[in-house]
Order: C-alpha cells, then structure tokens, then sequence
C-alpha cells in the first residue's frame, strides 16, 4: 500500500461553467488471467463453514417527503437534481454543460457525491442539497469514477485509471489521504463497501472473465470468490448477488463472502442483469429480456433468494433498467425506457403492493435518500 500524493488536497468550485476537453488516451499493460477453484452450485440450505455474524438490518418509513438524486438531461450532458418520491419539490443541483452523474448519498444525507467531466476529464465532488459547497475531491487528470461513501462516513472509495489501467483508491471525504489500494494489470471495478465498513467487494476484469473480489479497506487480504460481475451486497453482510454466463445463460447466482455456498438464484434461457436486494435481505429484483418465438420481451422481476416464486412486476418496452428497491421495500425505483412512451428515458417508480405506476420525471437513474 502506498499513499497516492496526487489529488490530495480538495478544490472548493465556484464557477462551474468550465472548458470541456478531450484527455490523452491511457495505454493499457498486459492482462493476466486469474486462477479459480473450480466452483459447485450448492443448494441454498447447504453450509460451508461460519459466516460473520449478520449486520442489522435498518428498518426504514418512507414518506412522500423523502428524497430521490436523479440524472437528467442529454445522454452526454446530465444535471443532477433531486425530487420527491411522489414527485414534487424538483431541485436543480447541478448546472452548466458537463455531464454529472450522482454516484451516491452521504451515510447522514446531507450531501451528494457524484463524477463529472466538467474540469476535461472524470473527477469526483460532492455537493450539499442546497447547491452549495461544489467541491472537486480528485482534481486529476486521469478518470476517477464510481464514488462509494463508506457506511460510517470516514472514507469515499473510487475508481481511477490514474496508473494506466482501473484501480480501486480510498480517500477521506475532504478529498486528502489518497490511498491507492491495487495495484494490478487487470482492471478492478464496481467497488462498493460492507456494512461495517471494513472490507470492499469489486469486479476484477481481464481480457477473458470476470471475477468477484473481497479485501480489507486497506488493501489487505485481496481474495478472489466467484466468476461474475455486477456484485451487490444483501443488506446483512453476508451474501453477494451477481450474474455471472454460465452454459450459454446470463442467470443471478448468491455466494456468501467467503466465497462458498453458491447458489443459483434464476434459471432461464433470458439474459437477466441489474439485480438489486430488497431491504430486508430476502428478495432480488432485477431486469430480464427473454426471447419468445424469435420476439424480444423485457420486464422487471422479484424472486426470492433462494430461486422459489419468480414474479414479473412490469412490462417493460426495453431491457437493462436500473432498479432500486425503497429503503422499506414498499417501492421499486427504475430508470429506463418510460412505459408510456418508450422513445424516451424516465425515472419512474411501482408500488409492489397495489402494482400503481408514477413516471417521477424524465431522466436516466435515481437513488434513494439513505
């Protein structure tokens, strides 16, 4: 490990309307193929040693007050603004001609940590809800992407091609002590944090697969658990969701963080993606696009973790939506296509009980208020 001295100290910004330019390209250096062992698929009640001990599971109301940081505006030219789960109160936090896109909220929801192009290349800010204190955290010249706020408010972990390939970097929330915490050829993405802020789950990417990876937020213990990508974390800390093109389908498995205990969540012949937990630990929604007699057909499923009463909750005119589950699980939030007008992109939000539809707004994606 080893502090990375650039991008230490934080710029306070006040005039947002900055010169966009292209950055010189990145050479990449060789990949190296990661070794496995090779995994069994295991039924959901099978066990493979002690699992750390379950984190609580926040209980959480939500209220139409409650607050949603959406991406709106051209596809290369996004403001990041914030509005009501039952769509009123739209507040314009970002402005100008970059393209801003919200990564994520403050653990205490008092600010927004985003990436922007607005300085020429990729960097990391925050903002506070009230538009004030735009800050640049990196202030580099290479592309950092992939904010993630630490679940105790200490640290923001990201992604930087800063050394001529991805790697995963953590830095105080004021943008010093960065600290670049792989140092591989492969490309290592995704990074999100467990529960208790100790450890950080990534994807490691070669030329040829994808692999699912746990270490300690100090770079420690690097450990490879499953092919797969697109890794999220259930809400006690002790299972991973993430798809993984196993015999010809793209299907949702679950391991636990040890790496043991694989378990196929969906088995069909569709290409299922984006698949996020429900609150309470027991559910996963997530896109699908299935092919019906040579026709194309989309929707957002629910399945239980264990792979038992699929459901699809929408129809959808396209594939690959974004899909967040509501802090008390009552709503699912989307962004895609809109289902009244599939030529156009909109954040639009199910009620899971009563099935009843809103398009929040035009947009690309949202995520909840914590």
């Amino acid at each position: 490990m080893r502090d990375d001295k650039d991008g230490q100290t934080a710029n306070q910004i006040s005039d947002t309307s900055q010169t966009i330019f292209t950055s010189a390209p990145v050479s990449e250096p060789s990949i190296t193929p990661i070794d496995l062992p090779t995994a069994t698929v295991t039924s959901p009640t099978s066990t493979a040693g002690p699992l750390p001990t379950p984190f609580p599971i926040a209980t959480a109301s939500i209220s139409p007050a409650r607050r949603i940081a959406i991406n709106k505006g051209d596809l290369d030219a996004q403001d990041i603004y914030l509005i009501r789960a039952n769509g009123t109160g739209m507040v314009q936090l970002t402005h100008g001609p970059a393209n801003d896109k919200v990564s994520g909220w403050s653990p205490d929801g008092t600010q927004i940590v985003f990436t922007s192009d607005r300085g020429g290349n990729g960097d990391i800010y925050t903002i506070h809800l009230d538009g004030s204190n735009l800050t640049n955290l990196t202030n580099h010249p290479a592309h950092d992407a992939s904010a993630r706020w630490s679940p105790d408010g200490s640290q923001i972990a990201f992604t930087s091609n800063r050394h001529g390939t991805w790697d995963i970097y953590v830095m105080q929330p004021d943008g010093s002590a960065v600290m670049r915490l792989t140092e591989t050829p492969e490309r290592e993405v995704g990074v999100s944090w467990t529960p208790d802020s100790t450890r950080l789950i990534f994807t490691t990417k070669t030329e040829t697969e994808s692999i699912i990876t746990i270490m300690n937020a100090d770079g420690t213990e690097v450990t490879p658990l499953e092919h797969g990508e697109a890794a999220t974390l259930s809400p006690d800390g002790t299972r991973i969701a993430f798809t993984d093109l196993r015999d010809g389908r793209n299907d949702i498995y679950t391991v636990n963080v040890h790496g043991t205990d694989l378990t196929k969540v969906t088995d069909s012949g569709g290409v299922n993606s984006s698949a996020a937990w429900s609150p309470d630990g027991t559910q996963l929604v997530f896109s699908r696009t299935t092919s019906v007699f040579l026709h194309l057909e989309y929707g957002i499923y629910i399945v239980n973790v264990d792979g038992s009463l699929l459901e699809e909750i929408v129809t959808t005119p396209q594939s690959d939506y974004i899909v967040r589950w509501s802090p008390d699980g009552a709503y699912v939030l989307f962004g895609g296509r809109s289902l009244q007008d599939g030529n156009r992109f909109a954040v639009q939000l199910l009620e899971l009980e009563t099935r009843d539809y809103r398009e929040l707004s035009p947009g690309w994606t949202g995520i909840w208020a914590p």
